[in-house]
């Protein structure tokens, strides 16, 4: 949900492989110079230190709440299956010193005991998942409100840019406090009511956060400047197409810091190599006592004593619990669920980006940028409704 936009040489400093979280609203100083740099004249529309500074801390924080859940619930996937490990492979150890056995079986059981405990703390379900929903349900409105300034708000943005008067500029600032304070009012304190309406299929969705005439389109002032439509290109359609991209990213790396697709691999390798173990070890146990059979017609022999030991049937049982945690941890972190929307939402922003660089004057492009907030907004409540309906977040 946190848009993010591919950063051009003016922004990047170091490693090419860098990106940027929060450069469409200049959440950065490399961001600002940038875009100050690039558009001049409607820089003062682009960066607004007030919603930033609404939209930081709920941000930082909602991040921090989602770290700490994906953290918590690898840790207690790996845990549980650890202790399965140990619980399942008594019969290694059952003729170990006494005291070797009894220090095993309490690491398994401490280990399981330690999974619930990470889990019930760590991991957000309940309370802590419907926080995190407001954080981000709030995140995204100031980060809507902002862009849908561009389509309803243009005769003010227009008038701040005439002559680039400081007054104008003043003046329009001003009023953009004004919104800002009104949505602030509108949802502090109602997220929990908003979110609920957002969630429900039946319910009217209200896509817009400015005054709005259903019956009208918004007029595009004859003096407007075409840096906005480009900074909008720039800031909002190639940022949103640049979100996707990077969430669908084959990149390498430790597994939370990588791409959704690139996490589903790597999860889908260790189920499918634990799988293939499995049935080949299946096939090796039923081959060997079938030719053991017909060898030696029952005859004890070591040739395959081997088959008679605890090993295969504890790999077995480890195997299945490697298998299973794979296909725990894929399944809590909605990885197929992520794929998918990420792949529509690309396929969506990529065709309204190549509309509007088509486009053969401003009303054309507007449209554009109002099925842009559209499926922004639509974007958001696939994105609520699916961590709202799971059982718990990673």
């Amino acid at each position: 949900m946190s848009a993010t936009r591919a950063a051009g040489p003016v922004e990047r400093g170091g490693d090419p492989s860098d990106h940027l979280h929060n450069d469409d609203l200049l959440m950065g100083a490399a961001a600002q110079a940038a875009a100050r740099a690039e558009f001049p004249a409607v820089f003062h529309v682009l960066h607004d230190p007030e919603l930033l500074a609404a939209f930081r801390p709920v941000d930082e924080r909602a991040m921090a709440h989602k770290r700490q859940s994906h953290r918590a619930g690898m840790i207690a996937v790996l845990f549980v299956v650890l202790a399965l490990f140990g619980a399942s492979s008594e019969s290694l150890w059952h003729e170990l010193p006494a005291d070797v056995q009894a220090i095993i079986a309490i690491a398994s059981a401490l280990l399981g005991l330690a999974a619930v405990a990470v889990a019930a703390f760590g991991v957000m379900y309940g309370s802590r998942k419907a926080a995190w929903l407001h954080e981000r349900l709030f995140t995204e409105r100031l980060r809507q409100l902002h862009f849908q300034s561009f389509i309803w708000r243009l005769p003010e943005i227009s008038a701040s840019c005439a002559g680039h008067g400081a007054q104008a500029v003043e003046t329009y600032v001003a009023q953009r406090r004004v919104w800002l304070a009104g949505f602030l009012a509108r949802h502090r304190g109602h997220l929990d009511a908003m979110l609920t309406s957002l969630l429900d299929p039946n319910a009217r969705a209200d896509v817009w956060l400015h005054p709005v005439n259903p019956a009208q389109r918004p007029a595009v002032p004859h003096d407007l400047p075409q840096s906005v439509f480009e900074a909008y290109r720039a800031c909002r359609l190639e940022a949103q197409l640049g979100y996707a991209n990077y969430m669908l990213r084959e990149g390498s790396g430790p597994l939370h810091g990588t791409g959704v697709r690139q996490q589903n691999h790597a999860i889908n390798l260790v189920w499918t190599l634990a799988f293939g173990l499995l049935v080949l070890l299946h096939l090796g146990v039923a081959i060997g006592h079938g030719v053991h059979y017909l060898q030696h017609g029952g005859a004890g022999t070591d040739s395959w004593s081997m088959l008679e030991s605890p090993w295969p049937h504890v790999l077995v049982v480890w195997l299945a619990v490697l298998a299973l945690g794979a296909r725990v941890m894929g399944d809590g972190l909605g990885l197929g669920r992520d794929i998918g929307r990420y792949e529509e939402y690309r396929a969506t922003v990529q065709e309204l980006l190549t509309r509007f660089q088509a486009a053969a004057g401003n009303d054309a492009r507007l449209e554009v940028m109002i099925e842009m907030e559209r499926t922004a907004f639509e974007e958001m409540r696939s994105f609520l409704r699916a961590h709202a309906e799971a059982s718990f977040v990673f």
